[in-house]
């Protein structure tokens, strides 16, 4: 067994509590991140991201990566298939959502296998190109779920909100931060300056960009103040798949 001994410096007399304490084991040889990287993802493919979302990312020059579910595409309120083109045309990345948008934890490993492979199927057979980035509807999975996943796909994004660290990437767990309407300024602030300040890799998650809807639907005009706070940092804008690259 090897032992470690931490050393921490107070500035008052007194004691240190420490809580859910790990250690992560680095490799001296993994890849780094020249900048911090913001990435920006959209889930369930609704038409109200295309509608009101594409058109911001294209003015600031941005791109980002789309996780879609085959089975809604040229169903109402979802983006039809010309658009999931047209994403593709613009220099968007396109990923899986599974196929029917289900809990991949409660099914059989069968059905896991087959909400990946259809979707993947379906999705390559409307785009014409290979997609292999998935996230996993909810952010619920286990490990049969991500057996399936990373069978199939070169990544799986989560929603557990942390922050991604080059040092201890993971390819099955991409960490994802959902933005819902309880979400403020300062907290997307204070994020994206994290990702500056340790070189590392946020990956924010949209669901829905208009009026109304359920709590992870946020208005145009916050969409629009919340992309427009990357300006302020040294990061770099780029889709999962491009960092992915970075640190394979």
């Amino acid at each position: 067994a090897t032992g470690v001994r931490l050393y921490f410096a107070i500035n008052t007399t007194g004691t240190l509590a420490l809580d859910a304490v790990t250690l992560t084991k680095t490799d001296n040889n993994a890849k780094t991140l020249g900048k911090g990287v913001v990435s920006i993802t959209f889930d369930d493919g609704l038409a109200n991201t295309y509608n009101n979302g594409l058109p911001i990312l294209d003015k600031n020059g941005y791109k980002a990566t789309w996780y879609l579910n085959a089975s809604t595409l040229n169903t109402p309120s979802y983006m039809n298939k010309n658009q999931a083109k047209r994403l593709l045309a613009g220099g968007q990345e396109v990923g899986s959502h599974s196929y029917n948008h289900v809990d991949l934890a409660t099914l059989t490993a069968a059905q896991q296998q087959y909400q990946v492979a259809a979707n993947k199927n379906a999705l390559e057979s409307i785009l014409g190109v290979p997609v292999v980035h998935f996230a996993t509807p909810f952010g619920s999975y286990n490990s049969s779920a991500l057996s399936n996943i990373m069978q199939y796909n070169q990544t799986h994004r989560d929603t557990s909100g942390k922050m991604n660290y080059p040092y201890a990437y993971d390819a099955s767990l991409v960490h994802g931060k959902v933005i819902t309407k309880s979400i403020s300024l300062a907290d997307i602030d204070a994020l994206i300056a994290t990702a500056e300040q340790q070189k590392a890799w946020l990956v924010l998650v949209y669901h829905g960009i208009g009026t109304g809807g359920d709590k992870y639907t946020i208005t145009k005009a916050n969409y629009e103040q919340q992309i427009s706070l990357i300006k302020k940092y040294d990061v770099v804008v780029q889709t999962v798949g491009a960092t992915a690259a970075q640190l394979k």
